[in-house]
């Protein structure tokens, strides 16, 4: 049912995104091949802890790595075309759209498991289900928070509003301009509401309790998978085994964005990703055992 209304949504902006944005660009793989890796990145924090942490790794084993940041649409067509490798941060039903448009990608499994999407208020709040919010618009505006349109988050957003026929205006916001806003509605006290994810560190730093899903759009749980273009696997087989071996758990994933939290500037991130490789050394170094152990059967 949620896909369905995604997708009923989408098709037509996605289908102008396509014939206006390189629809018509031959599907080649067009890396440049030989030791050099094009990581695709939304320039986010899940995204770039994932992003950053893989390139820290595969760097520390001889190879050269680019990140390229795009939106997620723009990423999923780079990738069909094969002008990027890989993409760290693909949430397998929120972002299923781009899947079903443009799917000819390889899949090398869940980084991380247990995402939840939905509607937030800060902990106060006397707001409990999502369909309570008709009840008192005018207390938060009638606005819901939210960050670029394109996030998967927010393509349930506009399902949830648009299958309920309610008049919400929807903001959106860059992650850092959303944070300022919580924080300014929090310490005063405000009832707000804001498309919500975990992971993320703002759901701690603002005190962030979900509503009850009671349209049942945003579903019930979600993945983050890692994905590639065609032919990568078999262009460069060690690094496949070592992106397969990755595999973030709760505690460690909370750490380290609680470090990203809106860090944008490359320089900067790609440090933060060193340091938590650095002092998460032996976590590495499993991933890297058992993608030596698979190797060794190829």
């Amino acid at each position: 049912m949620k896909n369905w209304i995604l997708f009923s949504l989408l098709t037509l902006g996605l289908g102008l995104m396509t014939s206006c944005g390189g629809g018509n660009a031959e599907e080649t793989n067009v890396t440049t091949g030989g030791n050099k890796i094009i990581l695709a990145n939304e320039n986010w924090a899940t995204s770039n802890v994932l992003t950053y942490l893989t390139k820290a790794i595969l760097e520390e084993e001889g190879y050269e790595v680019q990140v390229k940041n795009f939106s997620i649409e723009k990423i999923f067509v780079e990738m069909k075309q094969g002008d990027v490798d890989v993409f760290m941060d693909v949430w397998y039903d929120a972002h299923s759209i781009y899947l079903y448009e443009f799917g000819e990608v390889e899949d090398y499994g869940a980084v991380y498991e247990g995402c939840q999407l939905g509607w937030a208020v800060p902990s106060y709040s006397k707001f409990v289900n999502i369909g309570d919010l008709t009840s008192d618009p005018e207390s938060f505006g009638g606005t819901i928070f939210g960050i670029r349109k394109d996030a998967g988050v927010m393509l349930a957003t506009k399902a949830v509003i648009q299958e309920n026929g309610w008049s919400f205006e929807v903001k959106n916001l860059e992650t850092q301009e959303l944070s300022k806003q919580l924080q300014a509605s929090k310490s005063q006290g405000k009832e707000f509401v804001t498309a919500a994810w975990t992971p993320d560190w703002k759901n701690a730093e603002y005190d962030l309790r979900f509503l009850k899903d009671t349209s049942g759009l945003f579903g019930k749980s979600d993945e983050i998978r890692k994905m590639g273009r065609e032919g990568f696997a078999a262009t460069f087989p060690e690094a496949h085994k070592i992106i397969e071996a990755i595999y973030i758990e709760d505690e460690q994933f909370s750490d380290f964005l609680n470090l990203m939290r809106d860090v944008r500037n490359p320089e900067k991130v790609e440090a933060i990703a060193k340091e938590w490789v650095a002092n998460n050394r032996s976590i590495v170094d499993e991933w890297l055992a058992i993608a030596k152990k698979e190797e060794a059967t190829l």
